[in-house]
C-alpha cells in the first residue's frame, strides 16, 4: 500500500492526525500532488487553511472535481444540483 492510499484509509478512520503526518510529507516530497494536497484539506481544522490546500491542488490539476466541489462548499458557492426523482421500488 503506498502512503497515499494510507492516508486514505487513516483518513476513513477518523485518525486525521495520522493522515496528515503522511499527507504533510508527501507534498514536502512532492509539492505537486494534487491529491496528497487535496487530501490534507480533510485533516485541517482551519477552513483558510483548507481552503488553501484545494487552491493548491486546484492549480496543479484544474480538472480535479473533488477539490472543485470542496472548495465551492468551504466558500460558500451553492452550487445547483438537480434534485432527485423518486425511484420505483
Amino acid at each position: 500500500m503506498d502512503a497515499l492510499q494510507k492516508a486514505v484509509e487513516f483518513l476513513r478512520a477518523g485518525r486525521k492526525a495520522e493522515a496528515q503526518n503522511i499527507l504533510i510529507a508527501l507534498v514536502k516530497q512532492d509539492a505537486t500532488n494534487a491529491q496528497a494536497w487535496y487530501l490534507l484539506s480533510y485533516t485541517l481544522a482551519e477552513r483558510p487553511q483548507q481552503i488553501d490546500c484545494l487552491k493548491r491542488a486546484l492549480h496543479l490539476n484544474p480538472n480535479h472535481a473533488q477539490a472543485r466541489a470542496r472548495l465551492d462548499k468551504l466558500s460558500g458557492v451553492e452550487v445547483k444540483t438537480p434534485s432527485p426523482k423518486s425511484s420505483p421500488p
